[in-house]
């Protein structure tokens, strides 16, 4: 098993990481480990916040804008994804069926280390085939001001911490975050 991992120290004395920040950080140590794809720091600035992502291929810009979560609701705090801030608007990508949705997923996760395969399963005759992206048996690691952990990190396999950050449909296909067996 591997471990993904960010800062594990910190000076200051203890204080407890507000969810909006673990939620970019939970982005930045999955969608940010793929080329191409730089993910800021959080700008809590003003309300919404913002999470600006840069991504350098349009046509992966467009792939991670249908497949990845656009923002987050944390109380009374919201937090706004940003594909390529300052420039047009990015668009979804538009998908029609399954296999369409593994080609988002293969463009806009290329060349991640986490990612293993994408595949399309029906899990029984009475549901519509669904897709499965398959993740490495890894650990995604950050520094989050935990006190259940020893050095205060935040600990999440990474098929999980990919179950939060990626929508859980795409244009009506299910999209179901899985483990490898290997």
């Amino acid at each position: 098993m591997s471990t993904v991992s960010g800062q594990t120290s910190q000076a200051q004395g203890p204080k407890l990481s507000p969810p909006w920040f673990t939620i970019a950080n939970q982005i930045k140590y999955t969608i940010g480990l793929t080329p191409g794809i730089t993910v800021g720091e959080l700008i809590t600035a003003q309300q919404p916040y913002q999470l600006p992502i840069t991504v350098q291929d349009p046509a992966q810009a467009q792939a991670l804008a249908a497949i990845l979560k656009p923002q987050y609701s944390l109380g009374n705090i919201e937090v706004q994804v940003q594909i390529n801030p300052g420039t047009q608007e990015v668009k979804p990508a538009a998908v029609t069926d399954p296999a369409q949705v593994v080609q988002l997923i293969q463009i806009a996760l290329k060349g991640n280390p986490l990612l293993v395969d994408v595949l399309v399963k029906q899990v029984g005759p009475w549901a519509p085939p669904a897709v499965w992206p398959i993740f490495t048996k890894s650990v995604v690691q950050f520094f989050n001001d935990d006190i259940s952990d020893y050095y205060s990190n935040f600990n999440g396999v990474a098929a999980d911490v990919f179950r939060t950050v990626l929508l859980e449909a795409v244009n009506g296909t299910g999209v179901n975050c899985s483990t490898s067996n290997q």
